[in-house]
């Protein structure tokens, strides 16, 4: 006081502040209260009103605390300080809850929380006994030394020993790289007789992977698989840079054992796949089982499979690499029809590696050349080749090439030749007798096949599923009959395929009893190597003649003989045969089956089971099983909840239907086309709303999709004029994509159609 009265020196806000606290410690609340009602308005700032507010605190005036509060709120003038202030008082008075809304509603305010504010809610939390809360709040705002401190408490208490707290910390030091702390911390957890989860060793790989120690990385990624839970799902993070480890050091064994063990927690995703896949190519190994293993758990290979067996091309001229494999993985190029890189790996083959080129390499090159670059390429390449080179498989290859291109008289010209020569065989035969049936000239298949006989040229399977092919075209059943008595005498001349194909024209001949004879023999022919395409036909034809205990008898039969569980084409041909029969709950029992069976999970089963439930209206169970679906991490596909949005509209339920069309849109991918029943519908509904904007909102998701048809136009359209709006702009719009108003629209715009 002397300051001012005696020396008369400036009274600041900030003077007054304190003062008041002063006050307050030696004569009491009430004189600091009278004298900051006796200051002047210019000195009542901020601090001042803080000053205050901290002395109704320290008093435990809550109410009065409370007023003063809203009061500065009010004036703009509650700052962190005043939050930190009101939010201690709650605390010291045992109100917990209300320190969490004084929280929320500064976070909401904008304010931005300090130390002050972190040590309160420490405080709460330790009051509540989270301890977790309280390190994860410290943690927050970057004070690990009192981080540490709180987790020495917990420690000291001999509290449950619980694994989130080391976790807290551990996450901590590997986010800072201070690894030596992170594996004494975790030493020090085992020294004291508690074993930590898998997540926390998962934890500490992730920090040594961050500070570039890889190899312990690795290692302790496989111990935290090996301890970890049945329930904990590992994000892949570690998982994938152990397989980068893995692929550099060539070694395979390591890669197959991280596998393993992920196996047991979650289904391998195509991007493990990838990382084994690899260390394979790396290792020099032979990937054909890996891709099959791929193949099973139903993911064919993609681009980014085929740039890593193409990378195998590079590596071979570091390392020794034998023709066979080489051949192996040009073949497996042409089944995924990445017949460029085929090519390409052929030609490397032998003008890089100089390996050896044979007729047969001739041969499979011809049909590479001719899908890559052209017939005449594929030509040009057979006219350059040495006489030595083109032998019978040359040979026949370029005439396949003629005729995949129905180049008849051509394909003649060089039949002629090759008999001339004594290399036409059964398969050049065959070559012509597909190309007539294709050009519509059954006759000469028939004259094709009696000089194959004539020749002495012993038929084979191809040649009988061709003549059955060209007998099916003439609806000659009296002759698909005799095929079916000679191969009685000369079983080997048929496949599962000729006594299928002979079973489906006689069961739509209305002669079921002969094509159900036709069937069990083609079952008997059916090679392990087919059996997906073979049981699957067999299946949908058993579901035709309505013979369900045959359907079931063929499903268990081909489960049987799948070494793996079976495929996800399969379980669809199962579930599509079912809802077939009207068998809803069979359906239901084989998509639970396949969701048990951690196939890879395709949309398309989920679609076939949707589409049953709408059609038959049973809504509840539609949308469960989407939710299920989501539930389980996945994520449906814009046609499953377009399929969705088709069951409300058929149960009447128009504002639903039209919500779940447009999340179809949105979610779609761009490769899909719509059908338009479902956007025309909710437009109808949006019309009788005269919700415009709901409408145009429509219009522009499927716009990402298609071009607008007339009849959005006209839905748009109906919707603008229900609304009164004005559709100048929206004729415009129509006119700019090519479509001039007509009937229909005129009809619209003078309210004839509602």
């Amino acid at each position: 006081m002397w300051m001012t009265e005696r020396l008369h020196l400036h009274l600041s806000p900030g003077d007054v502040a304190n003062r008041l606290e002063l006050i307050t410690k030696v004569y009491g609340l009430d004189r600091a209260v009278e004298y900051f009602d006796s200051m002047p308005d210019q000195l009542k700032q901020q601090q001042c009103y803080g000053s205050l507010l901290k002395c109704y605190a320290e008093a435990n005036c809550v109410e009065k605390a409370e007023e003063l509060f809203e009061k500065m709120r009010g004036m703009g003038m509650a700052s962190s300080y005043a939050y930190n202030v009101m939010m201690r008082l709650y605390l010291q008075n045992g109100q917990v809850e209300r320190v969490h809304s004084m929280h929320q509603a500064m976070e909401e305010s904008g304010i931005v929380p300090d130390v002050s504010t972190t040590h309160t809610l420490v405080a709460v939390l330790r009051k509540k006994k989270t301890l977790v809360a309280a390190i994860g709040v410290l943690l927050k705002m970057n004070d690990m030394v009192g981080a540490e401190k709180a987790y020495e408490e917990w420690e000291s208490k001999h509290v449950y020993h619980d694994s989130r707290l080391i976790n807290l910390l551990v996450d901590a030091y590997c986010k800072e790289g201070l690894m030596d702390k992170a594996e004494a911390l975790v030493d020090q957890f085992i020294k004291k007789g508690r074993t930590p989860f898998g997540n926390t060793c998962y934890k500490l790989a992730g920090g040594y992977f961050k500070v570039g120690q890889a190899s312990k990385a690795a290692d302790l990624t496989k111990k935290a698989l090996a301890s970890a839970s049945n329930e904990w799902i590992p994000d892949l993070t570690n998982v994938l840079m152990s397989l980068n480890y893995f692929a550099e050091q060539k070694n395979v064994e390591a890669a197959e054992e991280m596998m393993s063990l992920l196996q047991r927690l979650v289904t391998p995703t195509r991007d493990i796949y990838h990382g084994l896949l690899k260390t394979y190519v790396n290792a020099g190994k032979p990937v054909s089982d890996l891709l099959r293993r791929m193949k099973k758990d139903g993911m064919e290979a993609d681009e980014e499979t085929e740039k890593i067996l193409a990378g195998e091309w590079c590596l071979a001229e570091e390392r020794p690499i034998a023709k066979p494999e080489i051949q192996s993985i040009i073949k497996y190029l042409c089944r995924r029809r990445r017949f460029s890189q085929a090519l390409q790996l052929s030609m490397w083959m032998t003008e890089r590696l100089h390996l050896h080129l044979s007729p047969g390499d001739v041969a499979y090159r011809l049909e590479l050349i001719t899908k890559v670059h052209g017939l005449d390429r594929a030509v040009e390449y057979f006219d350059s080749m040495p006489d030595q080179l083109k032998q019978q498989q040359c040979y026949g290859s370029l005439l396949k090439c003629y005729a995949e291109a129905k180049c008849v008289e051509k394909a003649e010209e060089l039949f002629e030749k090759m008999r001339g020569m004594g290399m036409a065989s059964s398969y050049a035969y065959n070559v012509m007798m597909r190309l007539y049936l294709q050009d519509g000239q059954v006759e000469r298949v028939h004259s094709m096949h009696r000089t194959m006989e004539e020749s002495g040229i012993v038929a084979d399977v191809f040649t009988t599923d061709t003549l059955v092919a060209a007998y099916v075209v003439a609806e000659d059943i009296e002759a698909i009959e005799k095929v079916l008595e000679k191969a009685d005498s000369c079983n080997d001349l048929m496949t599962w395929h000729s006594y299928a194909t002979i079973g489906k024209v006689l069961m739509q001949s209305g002669m079921e009893e002969r094509a159900l004879q036709a069937f069990q023999e083609s079952e008997k022919k059916i090679a392990k190597k087919s059996n997906r395409v073979a049981y699957g036909f067999l299946l949908t034809m058993y579901a035709d003649l309505g013979m369900n205990s045959e359907v079931d008898r063929i499903w268990d039969v081909y489960k049987s003989k799948v070494p793996a569980s079976a495929c996800n084409s399969m379980y669809m041909c199962r579930i599509s045969v079912l809802l077939k029969m009207n068998d809803i709950v069979g359906a239901e029992k084989a998509y639970e089956e396949w969701e048990s069976k951690h196939v890879y999970h395709d949309s398309r089963l989920i679609n076939l089971l949707l589409t049953a439930y709408c059609k038959e209206g049973l809504m509840e169970k539609a949308e469960a099983l989407v939710d299920q679906f989501v539930k389980k991490g996945r994520t449906p596909f814009g046609n499953t909840w377009y399929k969705l949005a088709g069951g409300y509209f058929k149960v009447g339920q128009a504002s639903k239907a039209a919500d779940l069309t447009k999340k179809a849109l949105a979610s779609g991918s761009n490769e899909w086309t719509p059908d338009l029943t479902n956007v025309l519908m909710s437009l109808n509904y949006f019309a009788e709303q005269k919700n415009v904007e709901a409408a145009e909102e429509m219009a522009s998701l499927l716009q990402r999709l298609i071009t607008p048809t007339r009849d959005i136009y006209h839905g748009l359209l109906k919707t603008y004029v229900n609304a009164g709006k004005q559709v100048s702009d929206l004729l415009d719009r129509m006119k700019k994509d090519g479509m001039e108003a007509d009937e229909e629209t005129e009809k619209i715009l003078a309210g004839e159609v509602h």
